[in-house]
């Protein structure tokens, strides 16, 4: 995984795979997740959609 130079980056999250969910019915989202200090570990996580 790489981030960005401030530290972002953003993942896709799709519990519901490989499965079709019913239309409106699906789990996907996107977040976005980010490495304040550089260190590796994501403290930090918003959901984008």
């Amino acid at each position: 995984m790489v981030f960005a130079e401030w530290g972002l980056a953003y993942v896709i999250e799709m519990p519901d795979y490989p499965d079709k969910p019913a239309p409106g019915e699906g789990k996907s989202r996107v977040v976005a997740i980010r490495d304040t200090d550089g260190d590796g570990c994501i403290p930090s996580y918003f959901l984008i959609m």
